[in-house]
């Protein structure tokens, strides 16, 4: 165990990044409110004090993985546009070290599932997709010409794209990726999967899975 909120600690991080051809960097963000305003997002002490305040930040990118699986996220339009997306402009897509493509910032979505349910996220496909688009709009304000929005770790492809989202990413392959075939055969799966959908699945490798900092397996 380590303290990830320490900025030397993320220069070090850092240093192993770089120095292996790794150019950014996702850190998974944590809503602390379902609504309201956006304070202090929860176990962002990595991103916030330790990444941000590194003294060779600028050497390497970031983007966030938002976390609607187990943390907050927006029911209603309202929300989105008053205080989630705001947050997310302000305090990230503008700072210089934030993945951008194109001209589009990066945001992965771990939890897509959750955004189309009733009482649990906007409600449905669409009212998602017009939540994203909304953004993608707001952010030319900003000078950005759109938002990339990835389905982190959800094969379902045909249901992503109908919900907006372009690209499709694993979140991690198992305990069981260090395995070359492995890795082959789930690479194909997702090909398979965004056949014909519009989104884009570009190849993700993998190495392993270690769930013991959480649940001591």
């Amino acid at each position: 165990y380590y303290d990830e909120g320490l900025p030397e600690m993320a220069d070090w991080e850092i240093k192993y990044f770089v120095e292996h051809g790794v150019d950014f960097q996702a850190f998974c963000w944590y809503a602390d409110v379902d609504s309201g305003p956006v304070r202090r997002p929860r176990l962002a002490y990595q991103l916030e004090d330790g990444f941000k305040h590194a003294r060779y930040s600028d050497a390497m990118k970031y983007c966030l993985i938002w976390e609607i699986q187990n943390a907050g996220r927006p029911h209603t339009l309202e929300d989105w546009k008053n205080h989630f997306a705001p947050y997310f402009i302000e305090h990230h897509f503008k700072d210089p070290r934030y993945l951008v493509l194109d001209g589009k910032p990066v945001l992965s979505v771990f939890g897509p599932w959750n955004l189309p349910k009733k009482g649990k996220g906007f409600g449905s496909a669409e009212t998602t997709r017009a939540a994203f688009d909304w953004l993608r709009e707001e952010v030319k304000k900003h000078g950005f010409k759109g938002v990339i929005f990835v389905a982190s770790h959800w094969n379902e492809c045909a249901a992503a794209a109908k919900m907006g989202f372009d690209v499709q990413l694993p979140y991690n392959y198992g305990g069981n990726a260090w395995d070359p075939q492995l890795n082959r055969t789930l690479n194909e799966n997702r090909l398979k999967a965004s056949a014909g959908t519009g989104v884009f699945t570009p190849p993700a490798v993998a190495v392993g899975f270690d769930n013991v900092p959480w649940g001591g397996t």
